[in-house]
């Protein structure tokens, strides 16, 4: 039997705008999840790894603005083997392979592990 659910309802006129911090300014906002997204084969991985390669180094972003200190990273997905694919890739790029971790999820009952499924995990 699913969980009662309480309804909620916010008025946009009792809330204060706030500003958005920016890892990339007007591109890449802090603390929000962002989503690439295209077609098969455009590079959306390659892209992925080079901005999170630019973070945990303090590295310029492609249009010279500045990243400020190193960041740490989360890699969600797995399509490619972090071994033979993810970490040359980061290196090649220039990242701090400290500050990257990839998040899955280990099912106790099977010991199986796996992706993350949102919002459940």
């Amino acid at each position: 039997m699913p969980e009662p659910k309480e309804q909620y309802v916010t008025i946009l006129g009792d809330l204060a705008p706030q500003p958005i911090d920016w890892l990339w300014p007007g591109r890449l906002p802090a603390g929000k999840l962002t989503l690439i997204d295209g077609d098969p084969d455009q590079g959306k991985s390659l892209l992925t790894l080079d901005l999170a390669a630019r973070l945990t180094a303090g590295r310029t972003w492609p249009d010279d603005s500045p990243v400020g200190r190193p960041r740490s990273v989360v890699l969600v997905g797995n399509e490619d083997n972090l071994a033979d694919t993810v970490l040359p890739r980061l290196l090649a790029a220039g990242a701090d392979p400290h500050r990257v971790h990839h998040f899955r999820v280990k099912n106790p009952a099977s010991g199986r592990i796996r992706s993350p499924i949102f919002p459940d995990d």
